[in-house]
This record gives structure tokens, sequence and C-alpha cells, in this order.
């Protein structure tokens, strides 16, 4: 069967949510298995399925309620931004201070339970706490 480009610009949004779900859980799956627990390898794998879990509930947000939509899936993102930020310090050999990585978490749970109704400014803080992050 050939797939053309215009058939895979049809994808809807949903499948492509899952699909990344789905690639985001194989990769720590195989992760795992190659490098077992080396160093910052169980960070990776934990942020990765995290993150996975946060594409869950991105694809089931209109059958939620807002607290679970916005509140936990922001909790999710951020949570695996931070154990990502604690693999890479363990990779390189370094300690991550550990207000580094709660900061963040507890940032975006207050900013979203404050803006819970207000997308604008759910949206520009969740960029800049996860600008930051990445910044790290």
């Amino acid at each position: 069967m050939n797939l053309s480009v215009q058939n895979m610009i049809e994808l809807d949004s949903p499948t492509l949510i899952i699909a990344q779900a789905i690639v985001q859980w194989l990769l720590a799956i195989l992760l795992m298995a190659e490098r077992g627990m080396d160093k910052g390898t169980k960070y990776w794998v934990i942020a990765l399925f995290i993150h996975g879990i946060a594409n869950l509930l991105l694809f089931s947000r209109p059958y939620l309620p807002p607290v679970i939509a916005v509140i936990f899936y922001n909790f999710c993102v951020t949570t695996a931004f931070s154990f990502s930020y604690l693999a890479f310090a363990r990779l390189v050999g370094k300690q991550a201070p550990l207000w580094l990585v709660l900061f963040p978490i507890f940032v975006m749970i207050l900013t979203m339970s404050i803006y819970i109704d207000d997308i604008a400014m759910r949206v520009i803080f969740a960029s800049i706490i996860t600008g930051t992050q990445l910044i790290l």
C-alpha cells in the first residue's frame, strides 16, 4: 500500500497524540533494555513514561474534568522535564539541586490552579516554566 503525503497530512490530532505516547513508551522500554539502570537512564525512562501519560491526558481532555485535564496534564509535563533534568545531571556526573527539580512542579501546579479558567495565562506560564526547564 502506497501512502501519499496527502494521506499523511489527514491524520487527526488524537491519533498523532496516541502514536506519540506509544512511541515514548517504546523508547523507554528500549532504553531500559539497552542501558538498564546506568547513571541517569532510570530518570530518562521515568520521564518518557510520565510524558506518555501526559499525552494520554491530552488525548482524553474533552472527557475529563478541568482539574485533571489542565492541572494534572501540566503537572505530568513539568515532572517529566524535571526527571529529564535529573537524568542529564547524572549522565554528566553532576548532582542536581532538589529545589531545581521540585520548584518548577510547584509553580506549575500553583499557576494552573490560579488560572484554570484563563487559557491565555495558562499558555504563558506553561511556556515560561517549561522554557526555563529546557534552558537548564
